[in-house]
């Protein structure tokens, strides 16, 4: 029973196991139209994705829309902030400052009340322009979008702080929607950093960033409430102490987690440069994780004390986060710093799941009575039962293997003695299709342990098997096809290279022979286990087990997984008799040798 087996119709078979020796069953299903695509029919289907690649670059009419009215939009704020650009003159006194009579046009205002709408209307544009690499189900691409808006947002205009002013004589409204735009444009990226984290397996750390957020926002909120009240003043030391407490705290936690994963991954990622210049983005990040919010300060300050500080600064402030943001989102740049690429390198750190699976190159008692040589993967929890039996009992023999990487045999063949110079590949599978070379992982937007386990064994087997592996979770169509070409193309290619051969190798026959041919030795007798109520069926002769037609018509009512078909096959040929079994024995087969 390998890693990996299959081809044709019935696809490619994966037994992965979980971090407790659990087995779950994947299949990635491979054309069946012939062992490798005509040319004529290659050429077809790759024809067909070029006029799809057309169809989907036909811009929506939407995105023409939404461009003319972010346009209207930053166009009518800067002309309602142009009239509100005089300021008074302050002297500076021996305490400070005084207001005078005098008004002049501040060069600062007004270069803040035209680029500021200028660049927050940039960064919009650029979401909906590189609408191929958006993606709503990419929650850090999400997060980036909804902070874009916040942004974007009127709140300190020139023209929207003179209208509170005159709502509210005393200017703590305006004062107050300038500080909860500030903190809200910063705590959706402190969020952004949250995921990053999570992705990079530092659950832990991200459950106390959030921890701490929540708890700085909470204190921002009281002192707010006491400022709006003008009560409880006696609260407003602690408040403050708590909410400056947890923003420093959160942001140097993050900066020293991102440093410390991008140190472990640069160290890792020796020779990968997608890897490479993740890391690099990494340390990129935890220096902009500070900065940010520094800059935000600053601002706000500005913004508070303008007699003091230029305006400008808030230009700076907001410039600088629609940068933050659309580079580490991956809507520009050549380097797009997506969730998948950080999972992969908390891979190679060591940080992840893949290590998780445990081969197992079967079990042959010599005191047992029988041995079973053939049981289906996909009844992980009864394989796990089999598995303890013959590792803790010795009640019988289990000559079954599973391959789990490069050490264990996955993906490495083995020559056969009946054709000299040439591997089991082309008894057991014939040609495979290219198909095979491509591993394609399709993650819904809801993710969880589930998907990171799964998509690190995949991984891994990936690598061990020189398959191409693509993840679906996050592209945009048009990107989405795009890889899918170009990934098809290198599948073929690695197929070509490999001779057409099983990329999963053909060792797990091998050894798996092997171990029957010690329990013939011990007479013990042989047991096959089929699907539940499919006992005795899909068996095929050994000289037709790349018989195309042959294959794709006994696996249309089969009680057997691919390698099965070509284990029982061996039996039969060889002349090995053997007892069949429906699974849903296997538990009193176990029951009678214990």
């Amino acid at each position: 029973m390998p890693t990996a087996h299959a081809s044709r119709n019935e696809g490619v078979e994966l037994a992965l196991r979980r971090g407790n020796e659990q087995a779950t069953q994947m299949l990635v299903q491979a054309p069946g139209d012939g062992a490798v695509a005509r040319p004529s029919r290659r050429r077809s289907t790759l024809a067909d994705m070029m006029k799809d690649l057309e169809d989907l670059e036909q811009r929506p009419r939407w995105r023409g829309r939404a461009k003319v009215a972010l346009v209207f939009y930053t166009l009518a704020r800067i002309i309602f902030n142009l009239p509100f650009t005089e300021r008074e003159v302050w002297d500076p006194i021996e305490d400070g400052y005084q207001k005078t009579s005098e008004k002049h046009v501040s060069l600062h205002v007004v270069c803040d009340a035209i680029c500021r709408p200028l660049v927050t209307g940039f960064g919009l544009y650029m979401f909906v322009h590189r609408l191929d690499r958006f993606s709503w189900s990419n929650q850090l691409q999400l997060l980036s979008f909804i902070t874009m808006c916040c942004l974007a947002l009127p709140l300190c205009d020139e023209s929207v702080y003179h209208l509170l002013i005159m709502l509210e004589r005393f200017g703590l409204a305006a004062n107050l929607s300038m500080l909860c735009w500030e903190v809200l444009c910063n705590v959706l990226q402190v969020q952004m950093t949250i995921l990053k984290l999570r992705a990079l397996r530092w659950h832990r750390t991200a459950q106390w960033c959030g921890v701490l957020t929540t708890l700085g926002i909470c204190s921002l909120a009281v002192i707010m409430l006491i400022l709006i009240l003008q009560r409880f003043f006696f609260f407003m030391a602690a408040c403050v102490l708590t909410c400056f407490c947890c923003c420093f705290t959160v942001l140097a936690i993050q900066c020293w987690a991102l440093c410390h994963a991008a140190s472990r991954a640069m160290v890792q990622a020796t020779g990968n440069d997608l890897m490479w210049w993740t890391a690099c983005l990494l340390y990129a990040n935890a220096c902009l994780v500070p900065l940010g919010p520094a800059l935000s300060f600053v601002g706000l300050f500005a913004f508070l004390r303008q007699w003091v500080l230029p305006p400008t600064l808030l230009t700076l402030d907001v410039t600088f986060q629609v940068f933050n943001v659309l580079l580490l989102s991956g809507i520009v740049g050549t380097m797009p710093m997506n969730l998948e690429t950080l999972q992969r390198l908390a891979e190679l750190s060591g940080l992840g799941l893949a290590s998780a699976r445990v081969a197992f190159p079967g079990h042959i008692n010599q005191s047992a009575a029988d041995c079973v040589v053939s049981f289906p993967g996909k009844y992980s929890n009864l394989w796990d039962k089999a598995v303890s039996s013959v590792s803790q009992e010795d009640t019988f023999s289990l000559a079954c293997v599973f391959l789990t990487d490069t050490a264990s045999g996955l993906g490495r063949h083995a020559n056969c003695p009946e054709t000299p110079g040439k591997c089991w590949c082309r008894q057991i599978y014939g040609p495979v299709p290219a198909a095979t070379y491509l591993s394609v992982v399709e993650i819904s937007a809801d993710e969880s342990q589930n998907h990171d386990q799964t998509l690190a064994f995949k991984r891994a087997d990936a690598q061990a098997m020189g398959q191409r592996l693509l993840i679906k979770q996050h592209q945009g169509d048009i990107e989405w096809e795009q890889e899918l070409a170009e990934a098809l193309q290198d599948a073929e290619i690695r197929c070509i290279e490999n001779q057409y051969r099983a990329p999963w190798g053909c060792q797990w026959f091998e050894e798996w022979k092997r171990n029957v041919d010690r329990a013939a030795e011990l007479h013990q007798t042989l047991h096959v286990f089929y699907f539940e109520d499919s006992k005795g069926m899909g068996k095929m002769p050994w000289e037709l087990l790349t018989n195309e037609g042959a294959r794709h018509e006994a696996r249309k009512n089969s009680g057997l997984g691919a390698s099965q078909t070509a284990e029982v096959a061996y039996l039969d040929k060889i002349g090995l008799s053997y007892v069949e079994h429906d699974i849903m024995e296997f538990e009193a087969f176990l029951a009678s040798r214990m």
